[in-house]
């Protein structure tokens, strides 16, 4: 054997998203409508399922889960490749919003520059997350008004939240394995 091609979720890293950092000028407030935006969970505790939402609800306290808990899914419209965003209106104490999560390109520019664009450092904080290979989630909201209001992928007005990195811990033999597999004269190629 001379190249050994593997995938690397699952098999050199843990598949099991955690927070790596969070760029809000709130990091809790950012983390709880992040996770108020988040696909709908199952059972009381609302526990979702998706593994960038499962990581953003295992980094809530308990303060922020009850709060989810307690919120109203109104109207969604699910994560989809083409608006690179979800979207959904949250009932809460306080009064309805919409939660915008997504892709940074696509979610700062809706942003109002008077309610909370991003600050400028975040294009740089961004660079960084994907130089150390991390994933990014940025979260933008609004209030809303009105019974009939439905979640949208085009909401502009928005204020910025936060910008939330993920990673997928290497498992701890998978740097020895690498070099073992090196000192073999194996070549190994990550496929994604």
């Amino acid at each position: 054997m001379e190249i050994l091609c593997t995938d690397k979720t699952g098999t050199l890293t843990e598949n099991a998203l955690t927070v790596a950092e969070i760029l809000a000028e709130d990091e809790d407030g950012a983390l709880r409508l992040a996770a108020l935006g988040a696909g709908q969970g199952s059972g009381r505790s609302r526990m979702p399922k998706n593994p960038f939402d499962l990581a953003v609800w295992r980094r809530l306290d308990a303060a922020g889960r009850k709060e989810v808990a307690k919120s109203v899914r109104r109207s969604e419209i699910p994560f989809d490749p083409t608006h690179r965003c979800n979207s959904v209106v949250v009932g809460r104490k306080g009064g309805d919003i919409l939660v915008v999560r997504g892709a940074a390109e696509v979610v700062f520019p809706r942003c109002t520059a008077r309610d909370g664009r991003p600050p400028k450092e975040t294009e740089q904080w961004l660079a960084e997350q994907g130089i150390a290979g991390r994933r990014t989630l940025a979260i933008a909201w609004k209030p809303v008004h009105g019974t009939g209001t439905e979640a949208t992928n085009d909401a502009r007005g928005l204020r910025f939240a936060g910008v939330i990195s993920f990673v997928d811990p290497l498992k701890k033999d998978a740097a020895e394995a690498i070099r073992k597999a090196a000192a073999l004269g194996v070549a190994v190629k990550i496929l994604t």
